[in-house]
């Protein structure tokens, strides 16, 4: 199953979530702000799931670091929020996939399957 790199500054979502993807055989690593992966202290995953509101730095300028970077440009980045409307500025950064919140496990979980099988 994929490696994914979790972050959601919210720690009920960020449980719920990881307990999900977890359940489904994933390996994550999750944390409750973008500082660990901007220094480089995460193991490269095969996918990013970023909410857009996470502390230190948003999912948004997190994906636009993550885009720029050699070695992280070509991993897929999901994006998580709660304001559907963020939707395009996340397609410009580059973000693989939007999901509004609230979403279904189930979508989140074909999400991932879209973008990891290779």
């Amino acid at each position: 199953m994929a490696k994914i790199i979790l972050a959601e500054s919210d720690h009920d979502s960020r449980f719920m979530l990881s307990r999900i993807l977890l359940a489904a055989g994933h390996h994550v690593q999750s944390f409750a702000e973008g500082t660990e992966i901007v220094n480089g202290n995460v193991t490269l995953p095969d996918v990013f799931i970023l909410d857009q509101q996470i502390s230190t730095i948003d999912g948004l300028a997190l994906s636009k670091f993550l885009k720029i970077k050699t070695e992280t440009r070509k991993i897929p980045i999901i994006m998580l929020s709660a304001y559907p409307e963020m939707r395009r500025k996340a397609k410009q950064i580059g973000v693989s996939a939007f999901l509004p919140k609230p979403f279904a496990a189930r979508e989140l979980l074909n999400v991932i399957g879209r973008h990891t099988s290779r």
